[in-house]
């Protein structure tokens, strides 16, 4: 039970940080009502910024060279 624990950990933060983050950005859009710009803007660097972390995870460090 831990170990299973332990490995969905970091996807579960993941999906925690898409959700807030996303949640954050749609708040700022509707309080500002900036058309969508802050939501569209919060999902693309949200992206970027997590895909780049998951890249550099999976690949090893004497590849990255």
């Amino acid at each position: 039970m831990k170990k299973a624990l332990n490995e969905a950990k970091g996807s579960l933060l993941v999906s925690l940080y898409f959700i807030a983050a996303y949640g954050v950005s749609l708040f700022l859009t509707i309080l500002t009502h900036w058309n969508f710009g802050v939501f569209i803007f919060g999902i693309v660097i949200l992206t970027l910024i997590i895909a780049i972390k998951r890249y550099n995870e999976k690949v090893p460090e004497h590849a990255r060279r």
